[in-house]
């Protein structure tokens, strides 16, 4: 998938994208895997095992050669989760 995304030119990717950001805690998707929560994501009537998460989404848009835009729900938890995830994300 790397090689497709560079081939494509793609230059900013957004994580987590689409309506998953709905109910997404990137809190959830950090440290080690077999500590992450699972989840049960009611949008989608699916479970979230946080496997790939905001460490493995940025090492994988590193990768690509890409700019990440993290995204989160200002509608639930507010502009507080946002700085949090940029302090996290810069650290």
């Amino acid at each position: 998938m790397l090689d497709l995304v560079r081939e494509l030119g793609v230059t900013t990717i957004r994580y987590p994208g689409g309506n998953f950001v709905s109910s997404y805690r990137w809190e959830d998707g950090i440290g080690p895997r077999s500590e992450r929560p699972v989840r049960l994501d009611l949008n989608w009537h699916s479970t979230e095992t946080n496997a790939f998460g905001t460490d493995e989404f940025m090492a994988w848009a590193e990768a690509a050669g890409i700019e990440p835009m993290m995204a989160v729900n200002i509608g639930t938890r507010g502009t507080a989760e946002a700085l949090d995830l940029l302090e996290y994300c810069n650290h």
